[in-house]
């Protein structure tokens, strides 16, 4: 009686099969951590345009308060415009004339221009006033700018992830 075998044949994996799954897995290790990266990334922008969003907020509130300061320095120096046309202000020719005496001429040319500097000093704050109103809406601007400029880099690491996912990595 004769002892019968089989053998059965196997056929071997080719080489290049193993070889192609590991560097399927290093690409997959590879894009994984870019992915990562570019997360990460995305992260750290979206806090930066939360932080500018916070100044924004500030800075609407800043030029709220300018703009209020702003309109009623503008009502108080049209009132004292009004006064003066009313009437019909004080000039120097005024007190020389209406004074009786010498002492009562220099208190009532210093009146006059204690007057006159009241009104140059509420000129200036008017002045100064529109001033910082123009400086807070440039600040705004200027953070409206940069967070619009912020928002659109999301887009930039959505195409660096699509390119990363889509490039073979050796």
């Amino acid at each position: 009686m004769g002892v019968a075998t089989s053998i059965a044949v196997v056929p071997a994996a080719p080489a290049f099969a193993t070889s192609s799954v590991a560097d399927a897995r290093t690409s997959l290790d590879q894009a994984e951590s870019r992915l990562a990266d570019i997360t990460k990334e995305y992260d750290d922008l979206q806090a930066q345009v939360d932080d500018l969003q916070t100044q924004i907020d500030d800075a609407t509130a800043g030029v709220l308060d300018a703009q209020d300061a702003a309109q009623k320095g503008r009502e108080k120096l049209g009132e004292s415009a009004q006064f003066a046309y009313k009437t019909g202000g004080i000039s120097l020719l005024d007190v020389v004339l209406a004074s009786q005496s010498l002492d009562e001429f220099i208190d009532n040319a210093q009146y006059v221009l204690a007057v006159q500097d009241a009104q140059a000093d509420i000129i200036a704050r008017q002045r100064s006033l529109e001033a910082e109103y123009q400086a807070a809406l440039e600040d705004l601007g200027a953070k409206k700018d940069l967070q619009i400029k912020k928002l659109n880099q999301p887009t930039h690491y959505l195409i660096k992830y699509n390119r990363a996912l889509a490039a073979p990595s050796m």
